[in-house]
């Protein structure tokens, strides 16, 4: 979980909000443990912004409380280096920790070119090839298990997706009303105003007559909502929302 609805880097109180959206996408409404609705990934592990800290023994916590508290069956561990090592190609880290002592039941992802930047940025490999091998070398049929058994919890394997439990859920479950309006006041309580001069806020359509939008994005939609998104419903503009307070 990271920087944005779904993810956590900040803590303490993230701790609380990634274990809790871990509990709603893995945890079936049958109670079914062993299966899961949704694989949750919890990132990213681990001290995301420590590469130069020396001796470092306490690890990143949001994973821990995934991995501990709520059975994440994925993590996915960082660019970054931690005491000289990439923690993507760091044994101490990947088994030592989080597999043996936080028991983690699933698989390990790497983020997009992890492995591409241990050669390229970091230097820790001497060639392309020899930074495949680490990968290829760390037990790779192992790893192919543990994809697999996950795909197998999620019921990849069991025939007709149409007849499983979540097999007909869609956009259509995802954008009803109620559901919009859920994630509107997740939105809202997710606001912190560090700032209100005059008391500017929240905008009065009585007592303001006429705006003005300024600059590049007042009326754009994909470029607002960055480069992680998911399909959202329906876009609304800044433009838009003001336009609908104030008609000028």
């Amino acid at each position: 979980m990271g920087t944005r609805p779904g993810n956590s880097r900040r803590r303490p109180r993230s701790f609380k909000h990634g274990t809790a959206y871990v509990r709603g996408l893995q945890q079936r409404d049958d109670g079914d443990k062993d299966r899961l609705k949704v694989r949750a990934c919890c990132k990213i592990y681990t001290a995301y912004d420590v590469d130069n800290w020396k001796g470092i023994q306490r690890y990143t916590f949001n994973a821990l409380s995934c991995v501990i508290d709520e059975n994440v069956v994925s993590v996915m561990c960082s660019y970054n280096q931690v005491n000289g090592k990439p923690t993507c190609g760091d044994p101490d880290l990947l088994v030592s920790v989080i597999r043996d002592q936080w028991q983690l039941n699933g698989y390990i992802s790497s983020d997009c070119d992890s492995l591409k930047e241990m050669f390229y940025s970091q230097n820790y490999t001497r060639t392309p090839e020899e930074t495949a091998a680490l990968a290829i070398k760390s037990d790779i049929n192992k790893v192919i298990l543990n994809n697999f058994a996950t795909l197998l919890r999620l019921g990849f394997f069991d025939g007709d997706p149409n007849k499983q439990l979540y097999g007909n859920l869609g956009p259509k479950d995802v954008c009803t009303p109620a559901n919009q309006e859920l994630a509107c006041e997740v939105a809202r309580q997710g606001i912190v105003l560090l700032k209100n001069t005059e008391g500017s806020l929240p905008l009065s359509p009585t007592a303001i007559k006429s705006l003005a939008a300024i600059g590049p994005n007042p009326n754009v939609t994909k470029t607002m909502i960055g480069n992680y998104q998911g399909v959202p419903c329906n876009y609304t503009t800044p433009l838009q929302g003001l336009m609908a307070l104030v008609a000028t």
